[in-house]
């Protein structure tokens, strides 16, 4: 509006167009009236007013998309699962994006929690990882947020359900396989350890899938096993008396309702001997006829003749001949000399005194004895052939052969057996190297930790293995204990925090235990604002910041206490009054609302040329009544007080180029006008030869001498001499 009649009023209403330029936020529009005081006023307080609400710019955003919106999984307590989510913007950018948990547990995290702007077309992600630490079981339900300062919508939750299940153990079986040898209407056991560890094996049942019916166990039903536990039980191969020797083989299965592995086989062979054993030996050679002879172990045998096992050697036939036989010279007569003998098993050795009888030429003779026969005999009992002090094993060599002539020859037959050790915990192994496994139980070094070792016999082969519990290695563990501090990367916000102590284990007295060597806080990704008001630091303007809704927002109030606005500004915006003829400018600082003293002319115009001697006035005319200060290179020469016009005026310049400044000042501000005031020495003789001072052809010399021969010393000499000679000749 151009003008308004006294005593009347004026509206006018304006749509203003925001710059692109302007940066998002909180403004305030404030209208100035009069500003620069032309019009007298009665009232010139009255001119500046500002809209009541502030105006908050925001940016052109675009879409938010998130995806997935659900997860959910099932894990087992002590391990974990998690799942990438990824935030997408489009049709323009989505800006301040952040991801928080609005609720679940504090094992489930989120990282990071910042994702800042996402350009259009673009997308970034963050992590859901859930960690339910051992022991945790059950449904657990979250809800995580993603928020934005700018876009379309906000927030998106992703949501679902974590189901926690604490895992069944391993199943551990000791031995896997069992094989023996016995003689019918004997016995023999072994026992079968079943362990647990890394949880509870449920359910855990025994059955027999193949083997004769009395191959018996003495449970089948051994329920459930706890992590760190073992049960037993045990398998009987009781074959009666009559059963044909042979081979019995088996399986027994171990199974589990919930373990890992489902199941396990207990497999072997039972060997059943008839009476002991035996083994049969065929002689040959060149002349006569062949014969057979056999020897063995029997427990109803005795050491002297006996009619149910023993067959004496029948009558010699006519030469030529031989024969095959044992002779005991303590036996009644007729049955010295037998063609089978028994005898009971001795806890060392077993001896039979063997003798080949030859009548006729000279021949090669061959002892051969049964392969199958020497298999069936006991992997304990060792068989040797005696001969003068030579020992033939049976087991590896098939027979032994000699030059005969007419005579007796005499041979020895040894079983020396072994006794097995028990195959119980307290004596496995191979005879004599029987060990007691339980001395071995203890603490023992796992990783960098311990666990605890129960040793039983897995077999007699095998020897002792063991079963462990306890085990542990060096860990941070939660101690349950949280806190909130300040999140470094929001000034509104603050992060939950937990605490964890370091577990260092080691053994003690045969136990693992643990000592607490260190403590740590980490932060969970659970983040909450700051409430409302919360102050937040403050603008490059001195307005103070405080949080809303978890955002450090400017409240456009200047502040002297946290801020650095002047003391009559506090509690103010900008623009507003800060005492008569004052107001805040943009920074908070309290000046004054006048507008600063103006020089609207001055003479003469610069650059200014004169010649040394001459007499030069420097004039200036001014707005306001203000103070003058003349200077010449920063030296005042000259001060007028309280005028609207001043001069200044110099009767002797001096040769020089100098800069004059007329400096103006009130309360309301300064201004300064300066002047580049040339003053160079006169051409004389030239000037008198022209007639003037003002020819060209004087200013070409004037601008030699002063560009060529005043900024040397030679130069400046004789331009002095010059000068001299030229006022005597003048």
């Amino acid at each position: 509006m151009n003008s308004i009649a006294a005593v009347s009023s004026s509206s006018d209403a304006e749509i203003p167009q925001i710059p692109e330029t302007v940066s998002p936020g909180y403004y305030y529009v404030t209208v100035f009236a009069d500003a620069f005081d032309d019009v007298t006023e009665s009232d010139e307080n009255n001119n500046i007013n500002k809209a009541p609400d502030q105006i908050h710019i925001t940016p052109n955003c675009g879409n938010m998309d998130v995806a997935p919106t659900s997860w959910s999984t099932t894990i087992e307590h002590g391990h974990s699962d998690s799942q990438i989510v990824t935030v997408s913007a489009s049709s323009g950018p989505v800006k301040g994006v952040t991801v928080s948990k609005i609720s679940g547990p504090t094992w489930l995290s989120v990282s990071p929690t910042n994702l800042g702007d996402i350009a259009s077309g673009s997308s970034k992600t963050f992590t859901m990882t859930a960690s339910p630490p051992a022991g945790t079981s059950g449904d657990f339900t979250y809800t995580v947020r993603v928020s934005n300062t700018c876009g379309s919508p906000s927030p998106r939750d992703v949501t679902g359900t974590i189901h926690v299940k604490i895992p069944c153990g391993d199943m551990g079986v000791s031995p896997t396989s069992w094989s023996t040898t016995i003689e019918h209407g004997d016995s023999d056991s072994q026992i079968v350890t079943v362990s647990a560890t890394g949880g509870t094996v449920e359910g855990v049942t025994v059955s027999k899938i193949s083997g004769e019916t009395w191959l018996t166990l003495s449970q089948t039903n051994l329920g459930d096993i706890p992590s760190g536990s073992s049960e037993t039980f045990t398998v009987t191969a009781a074959p009666p008396a009559g059963t044909s020797s042979g081979d019995y083989p088996y399986t027994i299965r171990v199974s589990n309702s919930c373990g890992t592995p489902s199941s396990r086989d207990v497999t072997g062979t039972i060997t059943v001997l008839c009476e002991g054993w035996s083994v049969r030996l065929d002689v040959t050679c060149g002349v006569g006829t062949d014969v057979v002879a056999e020897f063995g172990l029997n427990e109803a045998a005795t050491d002297g003749f006996d009619a149910q096992f023993d067959v004496p050697l029948p009558p010699s036939p006519p030469p030529p001949y031989q024969l095959a036989y044992f002779y005991y010279p303590g036996n009644p007569v007729g049955v010295k000399s037998l063609i089978t003998s028994y005898i009971p098993p001795d806890q060392e050795c077993n001896i039979w005194p063997f003798q080949v009888g030859y009548n006729g030429d000279a021949s090669d003779v061959t002892i051969t004895w049964n392969a199958d026969d020497i298999a069936a005999v006991p992997a304990n009992c060792s068989l040797l052939f005696v001969v003068d002090s030579e020992e033939i094993d049976l087991r590896t060599t098939p027979s032994y052969k000699f030059s005969a002539t007419t005579g007796t020859y005499e041979f020895e037959i040894r079983a020396c057996c072994t006794p097995k050790c028990e195959g119980t915990n307290t004596s496995c192994g191979i005879y004599p190297d029987c060990e007691n496994c339980t001395e071995k139980d203890g603490c023992y070094p796992y990783g960098n930790g311990c666990e605890e070792r129960a040793y039983y016999c897995k077999s007699n082969e095998e020897g002792c293995d063991y079963t462990y519990s306890n085990r542990h290695t060096d860990e941070w563990v939660h101690t349950g204990n949280t806190r909130w501090v300040d999140d470094p990367e929001n000034d509104c916000k603050e992060k939950k925090q937990k605490e964890q102590e370091y577990h260092n284990y080691s053994c003690s007295d045969g136990t693992c235990t643990d000592s607490i060597t260190d403590t740590q806080w980490i932060d969970t990704g659970d983040t909450k604002s700051k409430p409302d008001g919360t102050i937040c630091g403050c603008t490059a303007n001195n307005t103070l910041k405080r949080c809303y809704e978890g955002t450090c927002t400017d409240t456009g109030i200047c502040n002297s206490t946290n801020c650095s606005a002047d003391v009559a500004c506090d509690g103010k915006k900008p623009g507003e009054s800060c005492g008569a003829g004052r107001i805040c400018n943009s920074t908070c600082k309290c000046v004054s609302s006048i507008a600063p003293p103006e020089i609207t002319s001055y003479a003469p115009d610069s650059p200014v040329n004169d010649n040394e001697g001459a007499t030069r006035t420097f004039n200036i005319s001014i707005n306001q009544t203000v103070n003058v200060s003349w200077q010449i290179d920063g030296t005042i020469v000259q001060t007028n007080k309280s005028v609207t016009a001043a001069s200044y005026t110099n009767t002797s310049a001096v040769i020089g180029t100098w800069n004059v400044s007329a400096i103006v000042n009130n309360a309301n501000g300064t201004d300064m006008q300066t002047w580049t005031w040339t003053v160079t020495s006169p051409c004389f003789i030239a000037t008198a030869a022209y007639g003037t001072p003002l020819h060209a052809d004087i200013n070409v010399l004037r601008d030699f001498r002063d560009e060529y021969m005043m900024p040397n010393p030679a130069g400046r000499a004789f331009a002095h001499r010059e000068r001299r000679g030229a006022r005597k000749t003048l």
